[in-house]
């Protein structure tokens, strides 16, 4: 937009105002007029944050009364131009990459959103977040499926215990999402914010801890491998759906 709102720097000054003229016929108020113009524009494409017509004119008065050479006042106006026009075009710039991030996180919310939905909302305590309540409706298929088959050995056993903290028996929660519950209920928002992210850890470490142990069990002689291959699913579906596997596989290798 700049080679339109000004000459280039080794053209004739008079370009601006639409016809060649000589330096000395260029007067105050034509290099005024023109200034006005340019600056209106440019005002209304960036807005007077950076074009302000009351300080234009301002600086136009000085010109004025102070008797400066109009090309002089003019190649001031035009460097102070061309830099508030550099400003105002990386300003827009920063807020388009600001715009499509956010785009990118509202598309990946709404994924995780529909993708989370299918889940059934376990209402296992009035402080429990959603997104917990999901994650927990989820896991008591898995919990229930991994119930029959982990008990072969200490590791799977060991694996099933650590699950079973996210158990809800007959409507009643465990005493690990209990006192999940009564801690977000007494803390401040932003710890009690991260402190459920700390439980979303232990329950993705907990799922890829059952998934690793059934995969070790499917090498085992007289295993139901129809039911392992049932807890594998489940748990890969909610490690990707509730977007823990990068949390989970960092813990359990």
């Amino acid at each position: 937009m700049a080679g339109t709102l000004f000459p280039p720097k080794k053209g004739p000054m008079g370009i601006m105002f639409g016809r060649k003229k000589k330096k000395e016929q260029i007067s105050r108020e034509e290099v005024s007029e023109g200034l006005r113009s340019k600056y209106g524009s440019a005002a209304r494409e960036y807005g007077e944050r950076y074009f302000n017509l009351a300080d234009l004119e301002s600086r136009i008065r000085t010109m004025m009364n102070g008797g400066m050479e109009p090309l002089k006042f003019l190649a001031q106006e035009m460097d102070f131009f061309l830099r508030a026009e550099k400003l105002a075009l990386s300003h827009r710039q920063k807020k388009e990459n600001v715009r499509k991030a956010n785009a990118v996180i509202d598309q990946i919310l709404e994924e995780h959103a529909r993708k989370i939905e299918a889940y059934p909302d376990l209402f296992f305590h009035p402080r429990a977040s959603f997104e917990m309540r999901k994650l927990v409706g989820g896991m008591q298929p898995l919990i229930e499926a991994a119930s029959g088959v982990c008990n072969a050995n200490p590791e799977s056993r060991s694996a099933l215990i650590e699950l079973e903290r996210f158990a809800v028996k007959d409507e009643k929660p465990s005493l690990f999402l209990l006192h999940y519950a009564e801690q977000v209920s007494v803390l401040p928002p932003l710890e009690g914010k991260r402190h459920e992210q700390r439980i979303m850890q232990t329950a993705a470490v907990a799922i890829a801890m059952i998934r690793k142990q059934c995969k070790i069990l499917e090498k085992e002689k007289g295993i139901d491998l129809s039911a392992i291959q049932k807890i594998v699913s489940i748990a890969d579906a909610l490690l990707e759906d509730f977007r823990l596997s990068s949390l989970a596989f960092s813990a359990v290798r």
